[in-house]
């Protein structure tokens, strides 16, 4: 189930919007369902404490809450009746001392429309000046399927009388289902109006995804989310059996979506996860899921001595003193090196947290403008671009993969453009949106703290770190440096419509700790030519982007085309790597380029270009190229030009026919009967690109 938190909220507000029928088709539909009383909001109990939920307007008093005045007023936070039915207002209340009839009496008002305009419930008059008692409740089922506000007020015409209130609480019926260990009670199991109960051993593999409003484990139920799989709960996950009894798995995701400002879990959970292959001496930049979990007894067999924290004052790493006796904070990285008896060859490292899981907002103290490591604290994944979005990031985020005394880059890169490795291996090395379960980070901050949301949570089930993705709006291209002693820098150009040819804040990322003994390939942009990804506005062919190559090593590199997606996918547009030192150009698409240097840096030898300057283009162009049909074959001429390649594409892009070393100027090919439009790509020998649509 791989959607995004954004796809997720967008399906639930789907049906919450058209709750109304789906509730009583709902309620139709179960046979046998179960209820429970449920508070909406908080029961309110004194006035300390409300300012940000409940709005008091001239409220005096502490214990209770007394009204007054002509415009003493308290006011709920708005409450969405969405998922339940029997809505019901009980409070308590009492007369101040004094004796004038019309100040005792509460006038209770309820909102449709955020308090713009109110409609009166009715009054409660208390008899008492010194036992605060039960007022006749107030019903409020007429109101399911709306959003609320509920006002108490007094006529208040002496300043010195009135009414003292407490104990304000709003309940609903909340329907739920149990799992005995083999089916759920209402039949077709929780929804996201449900509580889930699990009475019995439940595996997400075997019995299926849950989405529910909130979820209890008993002491006789277990649950295990397997790998690829997802729990989805709007509010609360509440454990009453032990840690043991409740796994997540890695690549499974316990989400929760509603944003709350205190975590209202309860108990403990275990969460594993698995890292990219990794080597004795390796390190990880961890960042913990659950509470409670400690740094040694997480990795017993790292030396003590090699746990750190990031200093963003030094931008140094700094050992942990005691990672025996020192908890994971929330949101915090942690840099782990491997156990002393990792294998030596690349081997999986496989964790496990134990704790009490992380859920709500996590705001993280920082200084501006400074470097901090910090990390996913939830155990799901959390969204990159929502982190970055959030705290109003500037620069990329950073993810530490770097194999012990190596010379490459430290760190792989992100922004909203995408992903770069710094690690040759392939796109299961490069960060995407989704990071991962476990995974810490450097983030710059440009504010006094960075912050984490429920609302960033999204179910994803890759199963490393690091994954490759595509976008539809995004025509992006990877290119390596490499080197046959194992050298690799990757830097991406990207084209996607929010971004400029100037510097943009959170989609172009700079190189972050550059190797002194290694190379890399990085973009220019002005002055600055230290660009690991670099996004760029609408596409257009004669753009040029200069590239800045530096090294600290002698010898032969090579320059490949490492990934393409969007308008560069199947070759459908000619990617070239000119060289202004050789005065050469080369099409990336045909094969990587392979050059000899010395030490040094050099920010004006390479260009990525989408046109061949070197080359004639008036001797191949779409003038030139003429296509037709005989029979049932394509034709292709190109005059004088020598043909390399050709291919021809359906609309959807699935490749047709194919002819390759051509090697003339006349190509003819073979596809299936029929009226449709196709599109020929020509590539002469000399890497120029000519597409041209047929109808056949």
């Amino acid at each position: 189930m791989k959607k995004s938190l954004q796809l997720i909220s967008n399906d639930l507000c789907g049906k919450i919007f058209g709750k109304k029928v789906f509730l009583a088709s709902l309620l139709l539909a179960f046979s046998t369902i179960f209820y429970a009383q449920e508070n909406i909001t908080a029961i309110r109990t004194n006035v300390a404490g409300f300012s940000s939920t409940w709005t008091d307007v001239d409220v005096t008093g502490s214990s209770v809450i007394t009204l007054l005045k002509s415009t003493s007023s308290t006011t709920s936070p708005a409450m969405d009746f969405d998922s339940y039915n029997g809505e019901t207002l009980n409070f308590q209340a009492r007369r101040t001392s004094g004796s004038g009839a019309a100040e005792f009496i509460v006038t209770v008002s309820i909102s449709t429309d955020n308090g713009v305009t109110w409609t009166v419930l009715g009054t409660r008059a208390p008899t008492s000046n010194m036992v605060i008692s039960n007022q006749a409740p107030f019903d409020l089922s007429s109101y399911s399927g709306t959003e609320v506000k509920v006002k108490f007020s007094v006529a208040g015409t002496n300043d010195t009388v009135g009414v003292s209130i407490d104990n304000l609480k709003i309940t609903g019926i909340l329907p739920f289902c149990t799992w005995n260990g083999s089916a759920w009670s209402n039949t077709v199991g929780p929804d996201e109006f449900t509580e889930a109960v699990l009475d019995g051993p439940y595996t997400t593999a075997g019995d299926g995804d849950i989405i529910a409003k909130k979820l209890t484990v008993t002491s006789f139920g277990s649950l295990i989310i397997n790998s690829g799989t997802n729990v989805i709960i709007l509010e609360e996950f509440i454990n009453n059996n032990t840690a043991g009894s409740v796994l997540v798995e890695s690549n499974g995701n316990l989400v929760q979506i509603i944003d709350v400002p205190v975590n209202v879990n309860v108990g403990d959970i275990t969460v594993k996860r698995n890292t990219s292959p990794l080597k004795r001496l390796d390190y990880v930049l961890w960042s913990s899921p659950v509470q409670y979990q400690y740094l040694q007894s997480f990795s017993p067999s790292t030396l003590p001595t090699r746990f750190y924290t990031y200093n963003p004052t030094s931008n140094i790493y700094v050992a942990v003193p005691a990672p025996s006796t020192t908890f994971f904070e929330k949101g915090k990285g942690y840099l782990i090196r491997t156990s002393d008896t990792h294998p030596v060859t690349p081997t999986i490292w496989s964790s496990t947290f134990t704790g009490f899981p992380n859920s709500g907002t996590i705001s993280i103290p920082v200084t501006t403008n400074t470097y901090n490591a910090v990390g996913n604290p939830y155990p799901s994944t959390l969204d990159a671009d929502g982190f970055i979005y959030e705290n109003s990031l500037v620069e990329a985020l950073y993810f530490w993969r770097k194999e012990n005394g190596a010379a490459n880059p430290a760190y792989a890169t992100y922004t909203l453009a995408g992903g770069t490795a710094n690690t040759a291996g392939g796109s299961a090395l490069i960060p995407t949106y989704a990071i991962q379960v476990g995974q810490g980070f450097i983030a710059k901050s440009t504010s006094t703290s960075l912050i984490f949301k429920n609302s960033m949570r999204v179910a994803d089930n890759d199963d490393l770190f690091f994954k490759s993705a595509s976008s539809n709006e995004k025509s992006r291209l990877w290119l390596d440096l490499t080197n046959t002693s194992g050298l690799f820098c990757q830097t991406l150009i990207a084209y996607l419509p929010s971004a400029t040819s100037g510097v943009d804040n959170g989609i172009d990322g700079r190189i972050f700790s550059e190797p002194a003994n290694g190379a890399t390939l990085t973009s220019i942009i002005g002055s600055e030519s230290s660009f690991i990804i670099q996004g760029k506005g609408t596409f257009v062919n004669t753009d040029v982007v200069p590239l800045a190559f530096k090294t600290a090593v002698a010898g032969d590199f090579t320059i490949s085309l490492s990934n393409v997606d969007g308008l560069f996918a199947n070759n459908a547009q000619g990617i070239f790597l000119k060289d202004n030192l050789t005065n050469t150009v080369t099409n990336l698409n045909s094969g990587a380029y392979t050059f000899a240097t010395s030490v040094g840096s050099f920010l004006d030898r390479f260009e990525v270009v989408y046109q061949n300057s070197i080359l004639n283009a008036k001797d191949f162009t779409l003038y030139d190229v003429v296509v037709y049909v005989n029979n049932s074959d394509v034709v292709v001429n190109t005059g004088q030009s020598i043909i390399d390649t050709v291919k021809i594409f359906d609309l959807r892009g699935r490749l047709l026919s194919e002819k390759t070393n051509v090697n003339a100027s006349e190509a003819s090919l073979t596809i299936a009967a029929g009226n449709q439009i196709v599109i020929v790509q020509v590539v002469d020998t000399n890497g120029v690109l000519v597409t041209k649509k047929l109808i056949k």
